[in-house]
């Protein structure tokens, strides 16, 4: 779905409701849906809750569904487009949008959050494309490399434990054995927010992070 890579703002919409008039033109419509029949006229792309993916998309009249559902081997509710779309649609709020993050090390993560780092290596591959926050972990490196970013950033607070920017997965691609990830559009949050990390790619909820995103001029 590379039309979901390059989103703008979050909006609101519901099966009774309709669709507001104060979306602008020519954004697209994606909704969550939870009953066969409540889907608003003019939606593009349909997320379905988990028992309802194991009825043929025709049956209630759906333009497009996540091309993702797995109707078998679900793991939660809502397929893996979901916390993709965060820009440039429409959403409907029967579920809440979450935001994928990452944790790295220090100060590899601030590094990030400042866009001085803008590629970061991993093992594991990832189709993952969009809005990605940045976590800063617990475990520190105190390797030369990390010495001369600390150099290059200056005398600043390197805080652990801790959402500390945000940036947009653009790309990823394999490179001697490694995949790269391209970050780009990095920004560092105003105030770090107290947060747990885990591993691999990770949900955090929007609502715990949206004052802190519009705060550096992201909407989610």
């Amino acid at each position: 779905m590379a039309q979901c890579r390059n989103l703008a703002l979050w909006y609101s919409t519901d099966a009774e409701c309709g669709i507001p008039a104060s979306i602008p033109p020519g954004v697209r419509l994606a909704y969550m849906q939870t009953e066969e029949s409540d889907v608003p006229d003019g939606t593009d792309l349909v997320f379905r809750v988990k028992r309802l993916r194991a009825t043929k998309p025709e049956r209630v009249a759906l333009r497009l569904v996540c091309p993702t559902e797995r109707p078998d081997k679900a793991g939660g509710d809502v397929c893996d487009l979901w916390p993709l779309l965060g820009r440039g649609w429409a959403m409907s709020d029967a579920y809440e949008p979450v935001v994928r993050a990452l944790t790295l090390r220090q100060p590899w993560a601030s590094a990030a959050a400042v866009g001085l780092k803008t590629i970061e290596w991993r093992d594991w591959r990832t189709s993952y494309r969009g809005l990605l926050l940045l976590h800063a972990g617990r475990v520190t490196d105190d390797s030369e490399a990390a010495a001369a970013v600390r150099h290059a950033l200056g005398p600043v607070e390197y805080p652990a434990g801790a959402l500390v920017g945000v940036c947009r997965v653009a790309r990823c691609l394999r490179y001697q054995g490694r995949w790269a990830w391209h970050l780009e559009d990095a920004c560092e949050l105003v105030k770090p927010i107290p947060w747990k990390g885990d591993r691999g790619l990770w949900a955090v909820p929007a609502d715990a992070v949206r004052a802190a995103l519009r705060a550096v001029g992201v909407v989610v």
